[in-house]
Order: C-alpha cells, then structure tokens, then sequence
C-alpha cells in the first residue's frame, strides 16, 4: 500500500472506527500488477475465512490495519497466533468484543518478493484458521488460551 493511501484512514475521512482495515476489494480499490493466479488464490482463501470465521469482511489479508490505542489494549492481550491467520484472530477478537471495524478501499501493488507460498503456507493457514474457529465456536476469543 503506498503511503498516499494512509490518509484514507484518518479523520474526517474515517470518523469513527476502532480498527479499520486496508481493503483490495469493493468500490474504490485498486490492485497494481498483481498475476491472476495469485488474486485467485487469495479471493479463494478469503472466501473460506468468511464462511468459518469472519462473515461481511471482504479482505482480512491485505496487511494494512490501523487500531486506536484502546482497541489495541483490547484486542491485543487475547491473541495466541504468530503466523499467517494472525489477522483473522485479531479481526475474530475485535468483533467478539464489539468493536467497529471498517474496510478502507485502497490501491495496492503486488510485490514479487512476496514471502507468501500457497504451497508451503497453506496448510498452516487452514490450522490456524480452524484454531479461530473452535474459539469462536467455544466463545473464548476473549480469553487467553496457553
């Protein structure tokens, strides 16, 4: 995401919010140089977020979150992901807690020295993300599992 865009997530264009989200999809983004196979590959991997854990957001990987400080006090001591399907926990957690999460269309180039391996990741992504979901299913988001 250029730096241009961050302006996207401040007031007034954002009033209020507790975490708002970079979104590649909807009205108003862009994407810059990205090959078909890997927006297929990542418009096939959030369909699958959505459907176990996260419901009405159209991008949870897109990278870019901006927090206020009290939704990073809340979010934060509940998390237990390090890898990939960390921002699906943190999306997971914010909207147990009732937080306002909005989706700011922004312009995002491809990068090939991307660090993402469908082959490699993808099975440790599914893990994770299933691990969300028990949460959610348990309804322990909000507390810290060891």
């Amino acid at each position: 995401m250029p730096p241009e865009e961050l302006p996207r997530f401040l007031p007034p264009a954002q009033p209020a919010f507790d975490v708002a989200i970079g979104s590649r999809e909807g009205a108003g983004s862009r994407r810059v140089g990205e090959p078909l196979r890997r927006h297929i590959t990542g418009r096939c991997f959030n369909y699958a977020i959505q459907m176990l854990v996260a419901r009405g957001i159209s991008d949870t990987q897109c990278g870019f979150k901006m927090f206020t400080a009290a939704s990073v006090r809340a979010i934060f001591p509940h998390t237990t992901l390090d890898g990939w399907a960390f921002d699906v926990e943190v999306l997971c957690i914010a909207r147990a807690l009732g937080l306002r999460i909005v989706e700011v269309p922004i312009e995002w180039h491809h990068r090939d020295e991307s660090q993402v391996s469908v082959l490699r990741d993808s099975w440790r992504m599914f893990r994770d993300v299933m691990k969300v979901r028990a949460r959610v299913r348990r309804n322990s988001l909000l507390r810290r599992q060891g």
